[in-house]
């Protein structure tokens, strides 16, 4: 089996959680290239101080623990009540070629504690097997490169761990992080961002470059004519809120975008009346354009989301007890064959007549 940092099992668990702390969760922007054309960020702080994330992180506790093994290196509670944030960045494939582009980076914040905890794994695996880690100095910070794997690993300070989908990011993030190269603003760059401590949002996307796609399905070609989206997701009040945003390079090609976007939500208002749930949420649906950009607005109710992550954890906890029975089932009967081998007669063999 391959060496790696069990990073993707722990983002599995903690990417949406975080701890009982000051708010810290926010986006750093002094970390960012001032060049990204993509950037996701989860604000766990916000996610925690909401209805439906609260009783998201208690779900996701249960079901963690429930599959908590031997073969897991980190309690899942120590890692829930660790995570304080994820930031991850890069810049958009070549959509002609087809190549990916090899400078996405992943800032994971997170308490001291877990940072530690973090340290002890990749000591353990420089004793276990020194071959598979290599250590790479580059100024005051010591790159960690996994042979064999397609990441490389490096801890800033005492809560910040970045990994890079290669070494040569992870170089262009400390050049950003030294002041070296300009990084981003936020606010100029991505104008429609709602993240912050008091707005409630706990998701945010932004994407340039999408115009670039020719191959989308006929529902998705809109997005041709838009030079950045955003998608952001929180709660307000009694409702979880979805805001999408279109930039194009015009005011004409933005009202087509919205006639377009008012069209495609009056057909579904009409198609889906028999799902009440989708039906509310299409209602809920404003379309609105502000000069060169469109903005789509949607609402649901938090109720009816915590009552669909109720009925999600049901299913998990239905199909994980299910899975332990069958397991439990197998085993009786392995050890019923093997007791009933041992109760055998061993037959005595006879010599030939002569």
């Amino acid at each position: 089996m391959k060496i790696k940092f069990q990073i993707a099992w722990f983002l599995a668990i903690a990417a949406p959680t975080l701890p009982e702390v000051l708010y810290a969760g926010g986006v750093n922007e002094n970390q960012i290239p001032e060049n990204v054309e993509w950037l996701v960020h989860i604000d766990a702080d916000q996610l925690r101080a909401t209805r439906s994330g609260a009783l998201l992180i208690e779900e996701l506790i249960a079901i963690s623990e429930a599959n908590m093994g031997p073969e897991v290196p980190i309690n899942p509670v120590l890692a829930i009540n660790g995570i304080r944030s994820l930031t991850a960045f890069g810049t958009m494939p070549d959509f002609e070629s087809g190549a990916g582009p090899v400078d996405g980076v992943l800032v994971l914040e997170g308490t001291e504690e877990l940072m530690q905890v973090f340290r002890g794994l990749v000591s353990g695996m420089e004793l276990e097997k020194p071959e598979a880690i290599e250590r790479v100095q580059v100024g005051d910070n010591s790159i960690l490169k996994l042979k064999g794997e397609d990441f490389s690993g490096i801890f800033l300070e005492d809560s910040r761990i970045a990994i890079g989908k290669s070494q040569v990011a992870l170089e262009n993030y400390l050049s950003v992080e030294g002041g070296e190269q300009a990084h981003l603003s936020l606010e100029e760059r991505f104008t429609t961002n709602k993240l912050g401590e008091d707005s409630g949002i706990y998701v945010g996307a932004f994407i340039e470059g999408l115009n670039g796609l020719q191959q989308l399905p006929a529902q998705a070609r809109i997005l041709q004519l838009t030079k950045q989206v955003s998608l952001q997701l929180g709660e307000s009040g009694d409702l979880l809120q979805l805001f999408v945003s279109l930039g194009t390079d015009s005011i004409k090609t933005a009202t087509q975008v919205h006639d377009v976007l008012q069209g495609m939500i009056a057909l579904m208002s009409i198609t889906q009346s028999g799902n009440p749930d989708l039906a509310a949420l299409i209602q809920s649906a404003k379309a609105l354009r502000e000069d060169a950009n469109v903005h789509l607005q949607l609402a649901y109710p938090v109720e009816a989301a915590e009552a669909w992550i109720g009925m999600i954890s049901d299913l998990i906890a239905a199909k994980q007890a299910e899975e332990a029975a069958e397991a439990a089932e197998a085993a009786a009967a392995e050890q019923e064959l093997e007791e009933s081998a041992d109760e055998a007669p061993v037959e005595e063999s006879v010599p030939p007549a002569e």
